[in-house]
């Protein structure tokens, strides 16, 4: 059902951009909104966390929350925002909370170019100033990467054109190490913490790999994972550690099958997004942030216990980024038939293109 929630969303948001944009820019406007506040909450609770307690008591934290995940918080299953460097406002995981902020703010940098409305400004730099109060390690590596990515990709698009895909493709190993060398240079708390994260993910990952070479096809079917884990590590801990994988996940759920599918929906987003950034449609830094903000979804997928489109509440985040790229990646005639010809009410316009700025001119015979 979340799967066919998402096929929607990324069809009602290409619809709309091929009808006319301002009303997609009108949800943007929201969405800006609602991440305004949720980045509020989370440094409110980072700063101050008996808030962040009164608030999952109150009313309010059953509507917001859900009553059923707050008696699990408040019960046997306590999710990490429990701990006193960890805030997720409306999120009870701090990681999944980092996850939804950081697409959220590269999809708004994507907004605001096209757009320039304030809101979303202010939300894209919220949501960019809250993402290290979450506390997550992933969301902070992840910020740092993304920005380095969206600087290098608008650079080489600039100096190569479409070719400067070819270049970064090429960079990322460097890149990565360079990165993975940089964490050293970080404190040693932080250091710290991210071996005992990865510490239990590998647990995790270790038992999956021996599951796989046990079911290699047809996978552990639901609640095959919390079975088969319990048996080797303990009821109690098996529940509360999902495979914090995605492609795990789907291998655990539904076999090879579903795993191949979901590596099979990723390579397409990615050759989508290539297209994407080669028809140049919208300026360079709105293409490098749509990239950057999926980018973020799926290495954030890679290493926590979240679906391909994050959980209920991003993916109308993530629906919207496929009908974006979409719309991105069609031939400039086929959209322009579709009614985007219009620079002054679609907002496509390039940057170099006046949108709202009448010329005019004497008329000829005339003396001015």
């Amino acid at each position: 059902m979340n799967i066919l929630c998402v096929l929607i969303i990324s069809l009602y948001a290409r619809t709309i951009q091929t009808t006319d944009s301002r009303g997609l820019s009108t949800v943007t406007s929201i969405l800006a909104g609602w991440i305004i506040l949720e980045s509020i909450l989370v440094i409110g609770f980072r700063l101050f966390p008996s808030i962040e307690d009164r608030f999952y008591r109150s009313p309010l934290g059953d509507v917001f929350v859900g009553s059923q995940r707050l008696d699990g918080y408040f019960g046997l299953f306590p999710d990490n925002a429990t701990a006193f460097n960890k805030a997720g406002g409306f999120w009870l995981n701090a990681n999944t909370a980092s996850m939804f902020l950081g697409a959220a703010a590269w999809a708004l940098v994507w907004a605001y170019v096209l757009w320039r409305r304030k809101i979303v400004a202010y939300g894209a730099a919220m949501a960019f100033f809250a993402v290290p109060f979450t506390g997550s390690k992933t969301g902070l590596v992840l910020l740092v990467a993304t920005v380095f990515f969206v600087v290098a990709l608008r650079w080489l698009l600039a100096r190569y054109g479409g070719a400067g895909v070819a270049v970064l493709a090429l960079t990322a190993l460097p890149l990565y190490i360079f990165v993975t060398h940089l964490v050293e240079l970080l404190p040693s708390t932080f250091r710290s913490d991210s071996s005992e994260s990865l510490g239990s993910r590998g647990l995790i990952w270790s038992v999956a790999r021996d599951l796989f070479h046990q079911y290699p096809a047809q996978g552990l079917g639901f609640g095959g994972w919390t079975n088969e884990f319990a048996s080797r590590i303990g009821g109690l801990l098996a529940a509360r550690l999902p495979p914090h994988n995605t492609f795990i996940a789907y291998w655990a759920n539904t076999g090879l099958l579903g795993a191949s599918l979901l590596f099979g929906l990723w390579i397409a987003i990615a050759v989508t997004c290539v297209r994407m950034v080669k028809r140049s449609r919208w300026s360079r830094w709105a293409s490098a942030a749509v990239c950057a903000s999926l980018g973020w979804i799926a290495i954030h997928g890679m290493g926590d216990a979240v679906d391909f489109y994050g959980d209920e509440r991003s993916m109308l985040l993530f629906g919207l980024l496929l009908g974006v790229i979409v719309v991105g990646s069609s031939p400039r005639e086929d959209v322009e038939d579709l009614g985007l010809a219009s620079n002054a009410t679609s907002g496509y316009a390039r940057p170099d293109v006046p949108t709202n700025r009448v010329r005019s001119r004497p008329e000829l015979g005339r003396v001015p």
